[in-house]
């Protein structure tokens, strides 16, 4: 398959991320507001991180049995040795998974839902997260794209705010990237 090799993977992201959530906040300086006890926020981050980890943990087990996924995991993972596993963490800490829920949630499903209704955003931006994924030609990371889309998009509509779904993302990539890979 045909790949061009833009450089580092990190930095791209934390390029691409900063941008993003920087234009979203300067468009939308509500979109970090919380109507949330920080006590809540931090549950259902952190709460919902650990429930998405676990989901990827029996995801990973069922697709082993019917689908040869250790090429398309190992070039997700593979990313990883471009740079030291701590920078990594904290890059996905900072900026990379807030950068992603300000963008996606806070700007693009905020707006899709204040233009159509609440589903008809959830809808859009779930699949347009998705999409993005598809160029990677990965059907591994598209699908994880895909659940994370639709799990991150009902977290940001059941609760209101985008700090949740920050935290929640945060935690799961460095979980699921750096401390706990699932294979």
């Amino acid at each position: 398959m045909f790949r061009v090799n833009y450089g580092n993977f990190w930095i791209w992201m934390v390029i691409s991320t900063s941008s993003l959530s920087l234009l979203s906040y300067f468009n939308d300086r509500d979109i970090l507001n919380r109507d949330l006890s920080w006590s809540k926020i931090l549950l259902w981050g952190i709460g919902s991180a650990i429930i998405l980890y676990w989901i990827f943990v029996v995801g990973d087990i069922l697709t082993q049995s019917f689908m040869n996924q250790d090429q398309q995991i190992d070039s997700i993972y593979g990313r990883k040795s471009q740079l030291p596993q701590w920078i990594v963490g904290l890059l996905l800490v900072f900026p990379i998974g807030p950068g992603e829920e300000i963008f996606w949630r806070g700007f693009v499903q905020k707006r899709m839902a204040k233009k159509w209704n609440p589903w008809v955003g959830f809808l859009i931006a779930g699949l347009a997260y998705t999409a993005v994924h598809i160029p990677s030609m990965n059907l591994m990371l598209i699908g994880a794209a895909g659940v994370c889309g639709v799990f991150w998009g009902l977290l940001y509509k059941m609760t209101g705010s985008v700090l949740p779904g920050i935290i929640s993302h945060a935690v799961w990539d460095v979980s699921i990237f750096v401390l706990f890979p699932v294979q």
